[in-house]
């Protein structure tokens, strides 16, 4: 059991570590296509990256401060969502986030709200409703 966890942790892991490698391209990418001009296209990797930074760092700040104390510990699956959720929310709006300011503003709103509803939200959300998520 210990080993196939270990195995599903380095899999998450390198996972993220293809997010942090690909998501940057993929919005400059976008930009490019959206005919934005040069400095929003130069800007938009930068953003990415410091929005996947920022809402790591708050997502873990979250639980820090709701519990205390590590008692949640760095789970894997906060990991990888609050990746996801800071790439998603920097690179959806990479065409309105001009400053890296915003960038950072916007990952650690996407921070704290995907720990609170992956810790909270959907606890409730499951018991009213049944299983709706596939990554528990």
């Amino acid at each position: 059991m210990l080993c196939a966890n270990i195995n599903t942790i380095v899999h998450s892991i390198i996972g993220v570590l293809f997010i942090f490698i690909l998501f940057p391209f993929l919005a400059y990418e976008g930009d490019q296509s959206l005919q934005a001009p040069f400095f929003q296209r130069q800007i938009s990797p930068v953003s990415v990256l410091l929005s996947m930074g920022s809402s790591i760092i708050s997502s873990f700040g979250t639980g820090l401060v709701i519990h205390g104390d590590n008692s949640l510990g760095i789970r894997t699956k906060d990991v990888m969502n609050s990746v996801i959720a800071g790439g998603i929310i920097s690179g959806a709006a990479s065409f309105y986030i001009t400053t890296p300011f915003l960038a950072i503003i916007a990952g650690s709103i996407a921070g704290i709200s995907q720990f609170i509803f992956d810790n909270y939200l959907e606890k409730i959300i499951y018991s009213k409703v049944g299983h709706i998520s596939t990554s528990s």
